[in-house]
């Protein structure tokens, strides 16, 4: 893990020229400062936080996070 917090890919990040969208559960301890640093840094992104969900949000809030996906690629 350590190796990993030097890490920098902002350069690159600001470079992600297609919509994009960052979902994270509002109780991610663990992600969601980062989902938070993604969606200010990527241009044109949109963060999304699922209510009540932790990390495993896919299994905790399946049918928000279907409707937040669909929503976002238009096919509602």
């Amino acid at each position: 893990m350590e190796s990993m917090s030097d890490l920098d890919f902002s350069d690159e990040l600001r470079g992600i020229s297609c919509p994009s969208l960052i979902i994270c559960g509002d109780k991610d301890g663990a992600n969601k400062k980062a989902a938070k640093g993604l969606a200010e840094t990527i241009p044109n992104a949109k963060l999304r936080l699922v209510d009540r969900a932790g990390h495993a949000l896919n299994a905790e809030s399946p049918d928000e996070l279907a409707a937040m996906l669909s929503e976002f690629l238009g096919l509602e």
